[in-house]
């Protein structure tokens, strides 16, 4: 009878234990994670990789790894939140790692993005021949007349997620092929969160995801096919809405 008992109770500890490791699973997945040389940096290379997230919205902390960093350059100062039910992408025009590696195209490189309730989820980074595209770097385009958008939230922002409106002129959201060059008059909008890329919108609503509380900055930017920024007079054409979720 003891032993039954013992047994009955290490069966107990063992689904318990079990129970705990599935509660603490992520829930953030990290895909297609690549790194592109950047122009006139030799062995300098910036990461692209989309972040998956079926969990609670998490904060990302920063980067982990041999000669990684973590910048944010457009948003100083603003927690970088990846969204709960939401996807979003680090890129090198919005929040972006960098690595500094000598290893060839082809090999794959760890890096490690540290989340403050996910913990610490690792990847590997194929490094690749391709060039970095910098959005920020790229000549822009002037229209004449220059297309224009403003952002909303219609229903107000809330922190279990609310949907975005974009009401643009002189433009015409369509999705097309990588690779397609430029038609006057189209395109689509680039949209960040505290800098972070959520994604490219085609068309004028867009979800984002459940949020902690914090200060935030929505911003919209709009691009040709071809991914440079239309401009007015010299100017991205972009606009954005700040809010706080208490």
């Amino acid at each position: 009878m003891i032993r039954v008992l013992l047994l009955a109770a290490l069966a107990a500890v063992l689904a318990a234990v079990g129970w705990l490791t599935l509660a603490r699973a992520p829930q953030i997945a990290l895909l297609d994670a690549v790194a592109v040389p950047v122009a006139g940096q030799p062995g300098v290379w910036t990461v692209g990789l989309t972040m998956r997230n079926e969990g609670p919205p998490d904060r990302l902390l920063g980067v982990r790894g041999e000669g990684a960093a973590f910048a944010n350059p457009a948003a100083p100062g603003l927690a970088v939140v990846l969204p709960g039910g939401d996807e979003a992408q680090l890129a090198m025009d919005g929040a972006h790692a960098m690595l500094s590696s000598d290893e060839a195209p082809g090999t794959l490189v760890p890096l490690t993005l540290l989340f403050e309730g996910g913990g610490a989820l690792s990847t590997r980074v194929r490094l690749s021949e391709a060039q970095a595209m910098d959005h920020g770097a790229m000549p822009g385009l002037e229209a004449d007349p220059a297309p224009t958008v403003a952002l909303s939230a219609p229903n107000g922002t809330g922190p279990d997620g609310f949907a975005i409106a974009l009401q643009t002129t002189g433009i015409t959201f369509r999705e097309v092929p990588e690779g397609t060059p430029h038609v006057p008059g189209e395109g689509h909008a680039h949209v960040y969160l505290n800098g972070l890329k959520l994604g490219r919108a085609y068309a004028a609503t867009m979800g984002v995801g459940s949020l902690p509380p914090g200060n935030y900055r929505l911003t919209v930017a709009l691009n040709a096919h071809d991914h440079r920024p239309y401009l007015s007079d010299g100017v991205p054409v972009t606009d954005s809405l700040e809010f706080t979720i208490p």
